[in-house]
C-alpha cells in the first residue's frame, strides 16, 4: 500500500510541475538617460565660440547624427539631455558650433567620443575640444 501512495505521490509531483508557461516572460530594457555638461569657457576665451550669436549642439548615434542644439546654463556651460538610450549601449558623439561639420571637435577627422551607457542616469562633462578638463 505504501508503495502506491509513494508512486502516487511521484506522479503527481512529475505530472503536476511538468507544466511550462506558454510564452516566456518578456524583458524590456528601461531606457535610461544622459545630461552631457559642456564646458566652452576654453573656446570663448580663445574667441572661437560667440555666445551671442553662435550654438553648441551635440550629433552622434543617439540622434542619427542630426544634432540637438545644448542650452546655456551659465556663461560658458551648456546642456542636454538624451533619453533614447539604453544600458550597455555602446554611443559615439562630438560637439560642434553651429551644427557644422567644419566646426566640430577635434578637426581634420579626428576620433569621436565614446561612452558605454550604465544603467540609471549618466552625467557626463565635457571640455569643448579636449580629452579632459583642465
Amino acid at each position: 500500500m505504501n508503495y502506491f501512495i509513494y508512486l502516487f505521490g511521484l506522479l503527481i509531483m512529475f505530472f503536476g510541475c511538468s507544466k511550462t508557461p506558454n510564452t516566456a516572460p518578456i524583458y524590456e530594457e528601461v531606457p535610461t538617460t544622459m545630461l552631457f555638461i559642456l564646458n566652452m569657457a576654453d573656446e570663448i576665451e580663445l574667441g572661437n565660440f560667440d555666445t551671442e550669436t553662435q550654438f553648441v549642439d551635440v550629433a552622434g548615434t543617439f540622434n542619427s547624427w542630426e544634432g540637438e542644439h545644448l542650452e546655456s546654463i551659465d556663461d560658458s556651460l551648456y546642456t542636454i539631455t538624451i533619453t533614447n538610450v539604453l544600458p550597455n549601449d555602446i554611443i559615439e558623439f562630438k560637439f560642434r558650433i553651429d551644427g557644422d561639420w567644419e566646426n566640430a571637435e577635434f578637426p581634420g577627422g579626428g576620433d569621436n567620443r565614446t561612452y558605454i551607457v550604465e544603467k540609471g542616469d549618466n552625467t557626463l562633462e565635457y571640455c569643448y575640444n579636449q580629452e579632459t578638463c583642465n
